[in-house]
């Protein structure tokens, strides 16, 4: 039997964190031939690890975990979350929240296909800004995440507490093993337009609230990003919602050895906006700006050329205006 290791360690401690633990028979065992995936380098292994953590609804009140899906061949998710009781997960209601794992690798059908460089800012521990409006099949993610099914209408009505402060236990103790940050927990819309994210306890952005809540349960991490200066340009729009803004970065910020090596988070993701928009190095392959967080010539390029197309000060520079219009899906 092949065994997927990077996840065989979350049951147990999950356990030691006081929640409920069901292991299905099998949930272990390598599905399909599919490897956890290198975001960077393309690289599968089995011993590999995901690059991100998913969560998902199930768009019933009830579920029934199981190792395998209707096929008979792949598992849906890697693990699923609810009120166990008499065999199955509940939305609400008696019974122990749980959390049921059956696959410890990444599954043919678990997210389907996403956007691409919005996983590069995943990956990058960038806080995603905004939701997914489109569907594309740039990236496969069930390569990349962490999929956990939650037993839940989607309609606005209320999960068990229990069931999600299990969810935020696991994103903590990935975050912790794998050095994340709690911006790695994310919901299917930051990746596809297809779906929308989880929607409990009328609200829509229980997404934000769980990483605010592993933010806090991990305790070093700030919950808001730092903050940015302020804009050059009175007359053109601040950066949309002070939680999400992102530093002012210029050429010469990301390298290792560069003045500002903390930023390469954000020129990351400033690099893969600009590929979205799709003004690029063309210099680098298939003249998409290369997801490397150092920012050099050629995406200073890339930048200024953005900035001319949308009117703004073509200074190579980019500040808040420069990140309200990057992140600005709407144009």
């Amino acid at each position: 039997m092949t065994q997927h290791t990077a996840m065989l360690w979350l049951p147990d401690a999950l356990r030691g964190a006081g929640i409920n633990v069901i292991e299905l028979d099998g949930w272990d065992e390598a599905q399909g031939n599919y490897k956890w995936t290198d975001i960077d380098s393309g690289a599968q292994s089995y011993g590999g690890e995901p690059t991100c953590y998913m969560i998902h609804h199930t768009g019933s009140s009830s579920a029934n975990p199981s190792v395998k899906d209707s096929s008979g061949t792949w598992s849906k998710a890697n693990c699923w979350a609810g009120v166990w009781r008499d065999g199955r997960l509940y939305q609400t209601g008696s019974g122990v929240p749980t959390i049921v794992f059956t696959s410890s690798g990444p599954a043919r059908v678990s997210s389907g296909y996403g956007h691409g460089p919005t996983l590069h800012e995943v990956a990058a521990d960038v806080r995603v800004p905004y939701k997914q409006t489109a569907s594309d099949t740039n990236l496969a993610a069930n390569r990349y995440a962490w999929n956990v099914e939650t037993a839940a209408l989607g309609d606005g009505s209320a999960v068990d507490p229990g069931v999600e402060y299990a969810l935020v236990v696991m994103g903590a103790l990935m975050a912790d093993r794998f050095g994340w940050s709690p911006w790695r927990a994310i919901g299917h819309l930051t990746w596809t337009g297809r779906k929308i994210d989880p929607y409990w306890d009328g609200q829509r952005d229980v997404i934000v609230r769980i990483q605010d809540s592993i933010a806090e349960m991990m305790g070093d991490i700030p919950v808001e990003p730092p903050p940015v200066e302020p804009p050059v340009d009175p007359e053109e729009p601040p950066t949309p919602g002070d939680e999400y803004m992102y530093p002012t970065i210029r050429q010469g910020d990301g390298y290792i050895d560069g003045a500002n090596p903390q930023w390469r988070g954000a020129v990351v993701a400033m690099q893969a906006q600009l590929g979205y928009h799709e003004f690029a190095d063309e210099k680098t392959a298939g003249g998409v700006c290369a997801f490397d967080g150092a920012f050099g010539p050629g995406s200073e390029s890339a930048l200024r050329g953005f900035q001319a197309y949308k009117g703004l000060t073509v200074d190579g520079i980019c500040g808040p205006n420069t990140w309200a219009k990057l992140i600005d899906r709407r144009s």
